[in-house]
């Protein structure tokens, strides 16, 4: 009580100081500040002042002060703290740092710390409050301030500067950083075909966009494997999501990818491996088939660099062609060489143009000889031609322009060559004729087409007239003609004769 009459403490803001707050006992042990607790049992500084008393003294244990005394609130001399909040997290990136921190004024009496107060920094205020009419000293003893700042997780706090310029309460993170793997895998036949490139480059993209200078060149030397490393997990608060590209690698290569950030990305190249077809006709030179020699069916070989690996029947229902299909173009990266072979046709030869087959047949040929022999008393009556003609019969009918001509000169031999032997498959049988001869021959063939033919010209000469016993005196041409005239008439005489003697006996 002063002088009396009672007395209300008050907040800086002219405030009623609240109850619980002037509890507590001003003296020289507590550098007359009162304290408090509160629940948790913490012990905090009030903001109760001291009280200063001047121009008035008692005397008396427990006298009064008078109305001419002066009550002063509160030390002499006072200052004020400044404190300022700054983050250094890439602005945020992880969108990590808390809505409000807690700073708390420590008051420094000689080698004791007291906490005066707390206070939340937030955007609302900027990140920065100033405590103010902070008293200087307590009694004799010089009041030092400090701060301190309830710890933000996953940030490192720095506080610097002083009391008298303020404090700055910085509160640092590392963006958080990661790494992502990637493999390649073939599936290519094991580089069957030898088309695998050397090296294979792998894009990073961040939220679809490529990240500049984030490229990876992945090679059999380092396994086909590789990593992207150092990399930002946020951006403006969000979690990036990063997915990779294959620079295409052509070839028919296809590149698919699977994995994820967290496993990991597997950019797996498939080329299957070429394939290609072997196919081929057979073509026939045996003018179709004359002697009827061609096989019902023929065997094509496939053959691998020179190693037979395959075989087909090719027949006329096939058209006789022929197809080798599905087959590998490459092996350990080298093209294989493919080629066919015919198994041996009888009687044919074989000619192979690439994949195509020629069978040629020489039709099989035969010669006949034909002999003219004579049976006209060695030409007695004269009457021999100078040369006959041969014809020449396949199967009955007379075959254009194969005639012989014989002659005494050829000794009346002569031979039908280059005659082809078969016909639509069958044997053609041959035969010959004679042109008509006329002067009372007459021709008949005789032998075969194998041992040749004899053609034999028969006439029977004329018969000469008896001789007489004695010869006549020969005068002449002339004479003989009479001969003959004389004859006839007495051979008319003589029918006439036995004509009248007929008719008279039968009357």
């Amino acid at each position: 009580m002063l002088g009396g009459v009672a007395y209300n403490w008050k907040n800086k803001d002219n405030s009623p100081l609240a109850e619980s707050k002037h509890k507590g006992i001003l003296s020289k042990n507590n550098e007359y500040i009162a304290l408090h607790t509160d629940e948790k049992g913490n012990e905090l500084t009030s903001n109760l002042e001291k009280v200063l008393i001047s121009g008035n003294k008692s005397n008396t244990r427990g006298g009064g002060i008078g109305s001419n005394g002066t009550v002063t609130i509160g030390t002499e001399g006072t200052t004020s703290v400044s404190v300022e909040k700054k983050w250094i997290d890439d602005n945020n990136v992880n969108q990590k740092h808390p809505e409000s921190v807690t700073v708390k004024l420590i008051a420094n009496i000689e080698n004791k710390e007291y906490e005066i107060e707390n206070r939340q920094l937030s955007e609302k205020n900027n990140w920065k409050t100033t405590f103010t009419d902070l008293p200087t000293k307590a009694g004799e003893k010089d009041i030092t301030y400090s701060i301190k700042e309830v710890k933000v997780d996953g940030y490192t706090g720095k506080i610097t500067g002083t009391a008298k310029d303020g404090f700055i309460v910085t509160n640092t993170r590392t963006p958080e950083k990661t790494s992502i793997q990637v493999t390649k895998a073939w599936e290519d036949g094991n580089n069957q075909d030898g088309k695998r490139p050397n090296s294979v480059k792998i894009k990073l993209l961040a939220d679809g966009k490529e990240v500049s200078g984030k490229t990876l060149t992945l090679t059999k030397a380092n396994s086909w494997t590789g990593s992207f490393t150092d990399l930002d997990e946020y951006k403006d608060g969000k979690k990036i999501e990063y997915t990779i590209k294959e620079d295409s690698v052509g070839k028919g290569y296809v590149s698919v990818i699977t994995g994820s950030m967290k496993e990991g990305y597997k950019v797996t190249n498939t080329r299957e491996p070429e394939k290609i077809k072997v196919e081929g006709k057979k073509t026939w030179n045996d003018k179709n088939n004359q002697d009827g020699k061609r096989p019902e069916e023929i065997t094509i070989n496939l053959l691998k660099n020179g190693t037979k690996i395959d075989s087909k029947v090719v027949k006329k229902s096939d058209d006789w062609k022929w197809k080798f299909e599905g087959l590998d173009k490459y092996e350990n990266g080298q093209e294989i060489t493919y080629t066919i072979s015919e198994e041996a046709v009888e009687g044919y030869s074989t000619e192979i143009n690439g994949y195509d087959v020629k069978n040629s047949y020489t039709p099989e040929k035969t010669s006949i000889q034909v002999t003219k022999a004579w049976e006209d008393g060695n030409n007695q009556d004269g009457k021999r031609p100078n040369s006959v003609k041969i014809k020449l019969l396949a199967d009955g009918k007379e075959v254009s322009g194969k005639i012989l001509t014989l002659t005494k000169a050829n000794n009346w031999t002569g031979t039908f060559t280059d005659l082809d032997e078969y016909k639509a498959g069958k044997k053609i049988e041959y035969t010959v004729k004679e042109e008509a001869v006329g002067n009372g021959y007459t021709s008949v063939v005789t032998g075969t087409a194998q041992d040749g033919y004899v053609v034999t010209n028969v006439r029977t000469p004329n018969v000469p007239p008896e001789k007489p016993n004695k010869e006549l005196p020969k005068t002449g041409d002339g004479m003989n003609l009479s001969l003959y005239g004389w004859l006839v008439l007495i051979s008319g005489s003589l029918l006439l004769l036995i004509g009248y003697i007929r008719k008279k006996y039968i009357k």
